[in-house]
Parts: structure tokens; sequence; C-alpha cells
């Protein structure tokens, strides 16, 4: 049994895999994950892996935490220059996102295929792979959510608006127009890494992270919900062969 830890920015997402993996379950960390950690029963595993953002990782206080409560030290995960045919397009590749670099181990493994795959969390991220495993990079931007409450804080208006509007749409309040601002630059974002010169037509278009339903309605063309990508690549990597 391999308990599998995906520490992202608001986050602490975990799965227990045991031959499938198990219900995901999540809760926010408000910046104190290992407290998140600490609060949880776990079961008896024989692996713990963990994703962590660079600003969380805390090696050593996770060292303690895990050898505390699962008598073993975890795996961390890193960004590398290549995984089973899967390359990355960073001169360093230690400066890959982990996040970004999992999800795309993860579709590399089970597609075998090009693909394009967004990340719509904190920040917005979307990073395509060509047929033959060349990353070929990708973009890092305001996630939807960051630029709405940024918007709501910097305006002074209160709230956040929580119906997502349609792409076609005008805000007609200070509310509406900040959330379609906001809407229109993330979806805008992707259309024009869509729009790039050398998209393979075949390539698959996969949707990951927290607003990924508000942009899957607004985005041209057929997308795939993953929201566990992050776990899904750990996963890979806790049962590669050595």
């Amino acid at each position: 049994m391999k308990l599998l830890l995906d520490l992202g920015n608001t986050r602490l997402k975990w799965a227990v895999w045991d031959g499938v993996l198990g219900p995901v379950r999540a809760e926010p960390h408000r910046d104190r994950p290992l407290d998140v950690f600490l609060a949880q029963a776990w079961p008896a595993v024989e692996a713990v892996w963990l994703s962590a953002v660079p600003r969380l990782a805390d090696p050593a206080g996770w060292n303690a935490a895990v050898l505390a409560h699962c008598g073993l030290l975890p795996q961390f995960a890193h960004s590398i220059a290549e995984w089973r045919g899967l390359r990355s397009a960073y001169a360093e590749p230690q400066r890959l996102g982990i996040d970004r670099w999992l999800a795309m181990l993860a579709l590399w493994q089970q597609l075998r295929a090009p693909f394009v795959v967004v990340s719509a969390g904190t920040a917005l991220t979307v990073d395509r792979v060509a047929a033959d495993g060349r990353h070929l990079g990708g973009i890092i931007a305001p996630g939807y959510g960051s630029t709405l409450a940024s918007l709501l804080k910097v305006t002074a208006t209160p709230g956040r608006p929580t119906v997502v509007g349609a792409a076609d749409q005008l805000g007609t309040s200070s509310e509406t127009a900040i959330r379609q601002g906001a809407l229109f630059a993330a979806v805008g974002a992707v259309e024009r890494c869509l729009s790039l010169p050398g998209t393979d037509p075949t390539e698959r278009r996969i949707l990951t992270g927290g607003d990924a339903a508000a942009l899957q309605a607004q985005l041209p063309g057929h997308w795939e919900r993953r929201p566990e990508l992050v776990l899904e690549g750990l996963l890979a990597l806790a049962t590669a062969p050595a």
C-alpha cells in the first residue's frame, strides 16, 4: 500500500494506492499543510510519495512528520530531464514546476500520443507534448480564481461572484464585469496557445485543476477533465519498475 500526497498552493490532496487508486481526499491547508497531515489517521503503508510546490516543500518538516506517523521517510518527486521518453523542454529541468511535470508524466504514460494539458488552479498553466514525447513548452499565467480575487481586492468590490458567465457576454455590474474579465483572460490565454504554429490537430486536450469546470464550458473543441493528474503522476513514479 502506498500513500500519495499532492501539496498544492491551497490544498493538500491525498489518496492510497493498493492495486487501485482509492478515493481522493483534499483539505485547504492555509499555508500550514503539516498541520493537516498530522491531523489525519494514516493506515500502515509501505511507501509515501510527495509532490510539493516549492514554497511549501520543507523537506525536514515532512521527513519528520511522515517518519513519526508512517514509520518511514517520504519519497519526494522532482522534475527531471527525461522519464521513459517524455523529455522536458527546460534547459534546467529541475525548475519546471513539479505539478506540471507530473501531469504531463501521467498523460504520457497513459496516452503515448500528442496532448495539450491545461491546469486551471491558483496559476493557469498550459503545456504541450508532441507525439514523440518532446515537451514543446508552456505558459504560466494568473489563474481564473486568482485574477478574480485580486481584482475584487484592489477595486474594493465586496464578495466574489459565484456564477461563471458565458464567454460571449459582457458584465452588467462591477461584480459581473470583473468576473467576465477574469474568465476572458483565462480563456484567451488558452486559445492563444491553441492558435500557435505547429499545433498538432490530433492532440488530446486535457483540463485539470480546481477551475477546470469553469473553463471547460468556454473553450473550443472537446476537452477531457482529469482532476487527479498530479496524483496519477505520483502513482506512475511509485509503481514504475526500478
